[in-house]
């Protein structure tokens, strides 16, 4: 009787043992599965983000510095470009923020660049190029803006200071210079309160 129970023992603990290694192995399956699931996923949003990035064509500085043979046509339609990035940008903050400075002052600034660009499309027969204001809301602390800011006009002043390297009629280089001063003095201006 001893010797059956021994067996009986044996069997039903191999019996056991199978069928607990049985269930981990479709647990580890059920998570693997899930696994592969999640990584299947990012792949796809990470492709997607890639593809959405492709689809959206340089705009303002970004072409200008990524323009190896800038034409004047270009250079104007880049300018006014960026001039309605940097206005739109400092708008979003300050819907966040309300309007503190300088993205008040600058803000309206950006409008007036705006107006001394608008004359050279008309001047130089150049089409006015197609624009739409991003909606995505601001979503940093004003001290990240601030830095925004500082680095929006660092590349602004690069663009503008490329531009004026370039041979121009006198009212374009006149039009970029103004508009390359009034960056440096926005510069100075967001350095100020990124520095505080």
């Amino acid at each position: 009787m001893k010797k059956y129970f021994i067996k009986f023992s044996l069997i039903l603990g191999l019996g056991l043992s199978l069928l607990l290694t049985a269930c981990n192995n479709t647990q580890v399956t059920e998570e693997v599965k899930e696994t592969e699931e999640i990584v299947e996923e990012t792949e796809v949003q990470e492709e997607s983000d890639v593809l959405q990035t492709i689809d959206k064509p340089l705009l303002g500085v970004a072409a200008a510095l990524a323009d190896v043979d800038l034409e004047m046509e270009e250079m104007i339609t880049y300018a006014l470009e960026d001039e309605y990035l940097a206005r739109d940008e400092y708008i979003k903050i300050m819907e966040v923020f309300g309007e503190v400075k300088p993205f008040v002052n600058i803000a309206e600034a950006e409008k007036t660049h705006i107006e001394l660009l608008l004359p050279l499309f008309e001047a130089y027969d150049i089409p006015l190029p197609e624009y739409e204001t991003d909606s995505t809301p601001y979503s940093g602390t004003l001290q990240e803006a601030y830095k925004t800011g500082v680095q929006a006009e660092i590349d602004n002043i690069k663009m503008y200071e490329r531009f004026l390297e370039e041979d121009l009629p006198d009212d374009v280089r006149l039009v970029f210079e103004r508009l390359l001063s009034a960056s440096q003095k926005h510069l100075k201006a967001f350095e100020n309160k990124a520095n505080n």
